[in-house]
């Protein structure tokens, strides 16, 4: 069995929007442009490392979730889900940065590879209660 980031992501796009938390999924990929047969420039505000998902808390705080893809084992298909600092190995330097930045400006931030996850995040900072 094989589990996909895309799926993890709109697993918990729908769990938010359950939850009454506004939330979306940020399109981060290039744009081709066909007429110069290249990709277009990224514009001069753009910021590389942005989460796959930004949204607002009722509260007012920003929310940024990098999700990536989790540990399926080859031997059993068991899957495996790691911990904040094993998913921040997995990140680049500029997710890293981007996630640091909302946090220190005391916005939610963190990286999930299952809707748990999400939801334990959310427990862990007074997000949502059980």
């Amino acid at each position: 069995m094989s589990i996909t980031e895309k799926q993890i992501e709109n697993q918990a796009l729908t769990y938010l929007r359950n939850k009454r938390i506004f939330a979306w999924k940020v399109q981060s990929v290039g744009i081709y442009d066909p007429t110069k047969g290249a990709f277009r420039r990224k514009p001069s505000g753009h910021i590389n490392g942005v989460s796959d998902c930004i949204g607002c808390l009722p509260d007012g705080r920003i929310l940024a979730i990098e999700f990536k893809k989790p540990y399926v084992s080859k031997k059993t298909g068991m899957i495996t889900y790691r911990t904040q600092e094993q998913l921040e190995k997995l990140a680049r330097p500029e997710q890293v940065e981007f996630i640091n930045k909302i946090k220190a400006l005391g916005g939610v931030a963190f990286y999930a590879d299952s809707v748990e996850i999400v939801e334990d995040q959310l427990l862990l900072y007074g997000v949502i209660s059980k």
